[in-house]
């Protein structure tokens, strides 16, 4: 098993270089990390609820409920369908 850390000490390796060098598993660390912490740093110095007041623009009409509809595409998913839903008592 390898480790490939983006800039790390064992080289921005690809998958073939590992398969080349005889390594059977490689991990990526970064893959999904640093596109988020990119994506949030956008998101977050967009000025867009400042000067607007909202973030779904940023948020292209997504709800955190909306990732966890199982397995839908994005396009099958309805942004509206919790706004229309009462709550269950608690507050």
């Amino acid at each position: 098993m390898i480790n490939v850390f983006l800039n790390g000490l064992t080289g921005n390796y690809t998958m073939d270089d590992c398969k080349r060098l005889g390594f059977k598993l490689a991990i990526y660390p970064c893959t999904g990390f640093i596109p988020a912490a990119l994506a949030m740093e956008r998101s977050y110095a967009a000025a867009a609820l400042r000067d607007k007041g909202t973030d779904l623009q940023n948020c292209e009409n997504w709800q955190i409920k909306d990732f966890f509809e199982a397995k839908k595409a994005k396009s099958d998913v309805n942004p509206k369908k919790y706004e229309s839903m009462q709550g269950h008592g608690l507050f």
